[in-house]
């Protein structure tokens, strides 16, 4: 079984690394909608991917009950362990894809606050959602 979970878990994490390259490329391309259409199905991936992860860890938490001061090495077979480190190389390429993906989020956040700041100067943001009309000039159209 443990086998099983771990061929689903690094198939889910390749599933998760290709939705953020797709994901790169609509925040490149200012394609929001598309960003936005397919979230709900990013995180049922992202779901499914804990489910397995917390099966894997039953697993292994089984086999080591059984064989008590056995090391990783000693309770997985060859190719579980192969799986394992496969899985954990697909990780850091997910974490640097959505450490590239929130910069780029981030910058684009920044860039809209200044434009809506430069157009309606009345309004200033005080966290991620809130907005604090401020009592300055409002927008004006100038001939």
């Amino acid at each position: 079984m443990l086998t099983f979970y771990l061929e689903t878990a690094n198939r889910l994490v390749l599933d998760l690394i290709e939705m953020t390259r797709r994901d790169i490329g609509y925040v490149k391309r200012a394609e929001h909608e598309e960003l936005f259409k397919h979230a709900s199905a990013k995180e049922e991936v992202v779901d499914s991917f804990e489910r397995h992860k917390a099966l894997i860890d039953a697993e292994i938490a089984k086999m080591a009950a059984q064989r008590p001061g056995a090391s990783i090495e000693e309770l997985l077979e060859p190719s579980q362990r192969e799986e394992l480190e496969r899985l954990r190389l697909s990780l850091l390429e997910l974490k640097e894809l959505n450490r590239q993906l929130g910069r780029m989020v981030l910058a684009v956040a920044d860039f809209y606050k200044t434009l809506i700041s430069r157009i309606a100067p009345g309004h200033e943001g005080t966290g991620y959602t809130q907005t604090i009309p401020q009592m300055r000039s409002s927008l004006q159209i100038r001939a």
